[in-house]
């Protein structure tokens, strides 16, 4: 359930034993549709809530939603949460096998691990049962747009901003939905209606500033990743900067800026994802290429949360014959 709304819980035929148990969950839900590092604080109240209640379905299924966004946020990486959402989404299950909060849950794990048909006959079932859930509109707008489905990802989006209109963080999918679209001006309106909505959630400065970028704007796109910066629990900026950086003619910025996130990603720190959006900012393809493949080959979990095939800042490649093998050998 999004924001703002009757958590299905309420109406699950599997309600808590404990009153107490209900609180904490309800705490947690508070929690999580803020994100950010709120993710970390709805973790430890849906485990104070199971705690109490070992029984209560909505719990586990809550709490393997809010591993899953981790990632996006830099909150924890996808190898680490991975299995604990996994393991919380079947326990959620097994307990109610009518619960939609619990398909939901799975079938963003599955999206992660790369197991399209399965994500997909999950966020079905999810649908199924509760057909008027923003965040099932919402999550399955995210599947759609990472394999390249982009126009029904925007449908399943904009229907799941219409059923929850002030939630941030659905906002967040919106605005990156049109983004990959190429609705820039779409994506910029929906992004500074984010900003509105919580100005100190940082991804959407994020958002706000790639559109920018792509509509000509890197002074003002540049600001907006200054501000993410500043407020952190957001993905890397540097790669969009090597980008923002050469279109205002700060070359040395834009090497320096390149440089520093080589240096990461050959550490062992790094997202093939980013690597390849920095080199082809700077316009070595061939390292791109090669950044791509390795993420194919990894199976990222994280990269599911974007679209590798429509990214603008992967355009540079989408001309290059052996990125859309990479992608078509995976299902993108």
């Amino acid at each position: 359930a999004a924001p703002g709304r009757a958590p299905l819980a309420a109406t699950s035929g599997r309600g808590p034993r404990d009153v107490e148990a209900y609180n904490l969950y309800l705490r947690g839900r508070y929690a999580w549709s803020r994100r950010g590092r709120d993710l970390l604080s709805a973790v430890d109240l849906y485990r104070q809530s199971i705690a109490r209640d070992s029984t209560f379905a909505p719990a586990y299924a809550a709490l393997a939603m809010a591993y899953t966004p981790m990632m996006v946020f830099g909150v924890a990486r996808g190898d680490s949460v991975l299995p604990l959402a996994e393991a919380s989404a079947l326990r959620a299950l097994s307990l109610d096998s009518t619960l939609a909060e619990a398909h939901l849950a799975l079938a963003s794990v599955r999206k992660m691990q790369w197991r399209w048909r399965d994500a997909e006959n999950e966020f079905t079932a999810a649908l199924a049962y509760a057909p008027s859930d923003a965040t099932a509109h919402q999550w399955y707008g995210t599947l759609l747009y990472s394999l390249g489905r982009v126009d029904v990802a925007v449908a399943q989006l904009l229907q799941a901003r219409q059923i929850d209109p002030v939630s941030a963080a659905l906002g967040t999918d919106v605005t990156y939905g049109l983004y990959a679209a190429h609705h820039f001006n779409d994506a910029l309106v929906e992004g500074r209606r984010t900003v509105g909505l919580d100005s100190t959630l940082a991804i959407s400065h994020w958002l706000t500033g790639l559109a920018l970028l792509e509509l000509g704007r890197p002074d003002s796109a540049l600001l907006a990743f200054t501000t993410a910066q500043r407020l952190g629990d957001t993905p890397d900026a540097r790669p969009a900067l090597v980008k923002t950086y050469r279109a205002l003619g700060r070359t040395h910025d834009a090497d320096t800026t390149y440089a520093s996130l080589v240096r990461t990603y050959r550490s062992g720190k790094g997202i093939d994802r980013d690597m390849a959006i920095g080199a082809a900012a700077v316009g070595d393809l061939n390292a791109a290429l090669q950044a791509i493949k390795r993420t194919i080959e990894r199976r990222e979990p994280i990269v599911t949360e974007y679209s590798l095939p429509c990214d603008p800042l992967l355009d540079p490649l989408k001309a290059l014959p052996e990125f859309t093998r990479l992608l078509t050998s995976v299902g993108m």
